[in-house]
């Protein structure tokens, strides 16, 4: 600080490259990724859900296994139930995922697409629950979603087993 005037603000003293800005505004900072509002974080939630229960169907077609299609029903209650707790309760998120008749898609697949579809909604369920509405409610269903991954994991691990495949993907006859 200047002894030449008293009124003078500390950072009067510092050089002018060194001086804290006036204002910051988002074009000062990098952008390392993009923003997401609550509808989109909501959004991600119910299409991750769909997915995943997508994949049970499947999944449950090819297993011929109940498991899988208790694991498709209660993704679509989670589903109807995270709808009504953001407050977006349309028809066609609400509708269940329709059961599958025929062709399929590989149960490799399937199964992915269950995991993907349950860690994308997981993960903007943990969105919701820290970045937006701070709401115990949405940890609920993330903690839900992780259960869910953890089930859908061991079921097909133990499935695998049954039929003979080790977890490097071998066939051993017996």
């Amino acid at each position: 600080m200047s002894d030449e005037n008293p009124n003078a603000e500390p950072d009067d003293d510092l050089p002018p490259d060194l001086s804290p800005p006036d204002a910051l505004h988002p074009q000062d900072f990098p952008q390392a990724g993009t923003s997401m509002d609550e509808r989109q974080s909501l959004e991600r939630v119910v299409e991750g859900m769909k997915v995943a229960a997508d994949g049970a169907r499947h999944l449950a077609f090819h297993y011929e296994d109940d498991r899988f299609d208790y694991v498709a029903e209660n993704l679509d209650k989670i589903r109807a139930w995270s709808m009504e707790l953001g407050g977006n309760a349309t028809p066609s998120a609400v509708r269940p995922t329709e059961v599958v008749r025929s062709s399929p898609m590989p149960p490799a697949q399937a199964l992915s697409r269950l995991l993907e579809g349950l860690k994308q909604a997981e993960g903007a369920a943990f969105q919701m629950a820290t970045g937006h509405r701070a709401d115990a409610a949405w940890t609920k269903v993330a903690g839900f979603l992780r259960d869910w991954q953890d089930k859908a994991r061991v079921i097909a691990r133990r499935r695998n087993a049954a039929m003979g495949m080790t977890p490097g993907g071998i066939f051993l006859p017996n």
